[in-house]
């Protein structure tokens, strides 16, 4: 009977050591909080916010979030203990003591931790993914304008494209007029020059002045 029992204890602690390698080892940051406040962070999560584990124990985790993604941190983590959709995206982003921020994608669970509702999260390094983004999302907005830009040039273009047009057409009738006014007056017409020169004549001119 000892020997089984110690076969058991033995057996239970390779399987700690084995979950615990696993947790220590993880590529992604991983974090269990107790009222909002940090009881576990592996060595990933501690790179992640690049702090000490003392440094972190005990501290609300909203603490290493930038000022502006703490109330939808909240609400979501106040939506996840009432066991409700998540309101809200769940990308954060991690403050680090330099002033950096890094952007993590969380996902997160409830489970008991010493006898405490507690949240185990695991949260991923997005930024270089979200700084692609950011990056493809402004040369879209770029290319959107300079695409907004040439339909309003091609718009001008074809609007003083039909301005000269309507003038081409107007100059047009106008000599229509003038040549079916010198034809069909009863009058003598000169048309001259600044200097005198006569440029032209109707036939009443013609045949008045030969």
């Amino acid at each position: 009977q000892h020997r089984r029992s110690e076969q058991a204890r033995h057996a239970l602690e390779q399987q700690h050591l084995r979950y615990e390698s696993v947790v220590t080892h993880a590529p992604g940051a991983i974090v269990v909080t107790v009222d909002g406040r940090l009881r576990f962070a592996n060595p990933t999560a501690l790179r992640l916010v690049d702090r000490s584990l003392p440094a972190v124990l005990d501290v609300p985790l909203v603490h290493f979030m930038h000022p502006d993604d703490r109330d939808r941190a909240l609400a979501n983590h106040a939506a996840r203990l009432a066991g409700q959709p998540l309101p809200d995206s769940p990308f954060y982003r991690i403050a680090r003591p330099s002033g950096e921020y890094r952007w993590t994608e969380v996902n997160a669970t409830l489970i008991a931790w010493e006898e405490a509702r507690a949240v185990l999260l695991f949260a991923s390094d997005v930024t270089e993914r979200k700084q692609a983004e950011d990056q493809a999302r402004a040369a879209r907005q770029e290319a959107d304008q300079l695409l907004a830009q040439a339909e309003q040039a091609t718009q001008v273009l074809l609007s003083v494209v039909e301005d000269h047009r309507e003038a081409e057409a107007a100059v047009r009738r106008s000599e229509q007029l003038s040549r079916l006014l010198l034809e069909n007056s009863m009058d003598a017409i000169f048309l001259t020059s600044d200097d005198g020169s006569i440029l032209q004549v109707n036939q009443i001119a013609c045949r008045m002045f030969g």
